[in-house]
């Protein structure tokens, strides 16, 4: 059976908007290949949260399409494209622990965690119980246990200090480059783009 190729994440032609109001996106296309790290950045209410979770089949659009490889997202199972909230704790079951979150859907690799920074002791808390930093890399963790094609990652460190910037997105570009993921960074902060992404998209009104 031959594997589909997931190679290439494509936006095409999208407009889209949130219930009545006006689309804050209108025809815009964007693509990204694995083993990239695209950087989407623009002014607040340009729809570059929109667009991340039109990407990821959270949002659907009013026009345009979505393909992977060519094809249409999956309906069923682990997307393969992740998308990552700037706020980690609204994404999560405040009653599980942490342990029980990060293996949702899929037990990550046995070195993935240490690649993050996730620490075993973390595992028997409740999220309520680890700063934002911590629960943000538990997030990419779960992400990364499903094994994806492309990763949606929306402010992702806007909370976090310079150090530990900088330790994240080291980790992110290797595993861009060694795992073949490709990454959709979206910020505010064009000049952390610039540093991270290998190019940077800009969105206007």
């Amino acid at each position: 059976m031959q594997m589909p190729d997931l190679s290439l994440l494509e936006a095409r032609e999208i407009t889209a908007g949130h219930g009545r109001a006006a689309p804050v996106l209108r025809n815009v296309s964007l693509s990204l290949g694995q083993g990239k790290i695209v950087g989407l950045c623009g002014p607040s209410g340009c729809g570059k949260t929109t667009l991340g979770r039109v990407l990821s089949g959270l949002h659907v659009p009013r026009a345009g399409a979505v393909t992977l490889g060519g094809a249409p997202l999956p309906k069923l199972g682990a997307c393969p494209v992740q998308y990552v909230a700037q706020n980690p704790l609204a994404t999560m079951n405040p009653r599980w622990k942490i342990g029980r979150i990060i293996t949702e859907g899929l037990a990550p690799g046995p070195d993935m965690a240490a690649r993050l920074g996730v620490e075993p002791g973390w595992s028997d808390r409740f999220p309520h119980e680890l700063s934002g930093g911590q629960l943000q890399r538990v997030a990419l963790l779960r992400a990364l246990a499903v094994r994806p094609s492309h990763l949606i990652l929306d402010e992702i460190s806007a909370s976090l200090d310079a150090i530990a910037q900088a330790r994240l997105w080291n980790c992110l570009r290797s595993l861009a480059e060694t795992a073949r993921i490709g990454m959709l960074a979206i910020s505010h902060d064009r000049v952390l783009l610039d540093l991270v992404a290998d190019e940077v998209r800009e969105l206007s009104f």
